[in-house]
């Protein structure tokens, strides 16, 4: 057998266990990546919408509306696809006077989002949703 093909082989069968031990270990880190990541929060819907609370983190700690989901209003555009990706879906949007709802209604409406709906400041949300004003 020539030299070539007698180093080829040995190469090649020294290498084998390298490449599995290489994919085996690759495999065991996307499989703990995977366990890292949070699962999306269930998101329903509140009368017939998806409803967005725009506040920031320590207003939304101080009391929000029940199902509704937690995105500030300068996080809606990087963050809405993990509600709904439906560009037709009802979306209401609430902070505390209605202000960066606004903002946020204008950055969806700029991504194609046509059922955006301003609902004001937490209370008038509230009634808007048909929920008890606490």
């Amino acid at each position: 057998m020539p030299i070539a093909t007698r180093l080829k082989r040995k190469h090649s069968q020294s290498i084998m266990p390298i490449v599995v031990i290489v994919v085996l270990l690759l495999s065991g880190m996307a499989l703990q990546a995977a366990d890292d990541v949070a699962p999306a929060p269930s998101v329903i819907q509140i009368a017939g919408r998806y409803v967005i609370d725009v506040r920031s983190q320590e207003e939304w700690d101080s009391g929000h509306i029940e199902g509704a989901v937690h995105i500030p209003y300068d996080q809606i555009a990087v963050h809405i696809a993990e509600i709904t990706s439906d560009k037709t879906a009802h979306i209401g949007l609430y902070c505390r006077s209605g202000g960066r709802a606004a903002l946020a209604l204008a950055t969806l409406k700029d991504k194609g989002y046509a059922n955006v709906e301003n609902l004001g400041g937490i209370a008038t949300a509230r009634k808007t949703l048909g929920l008890d004003v606490p």
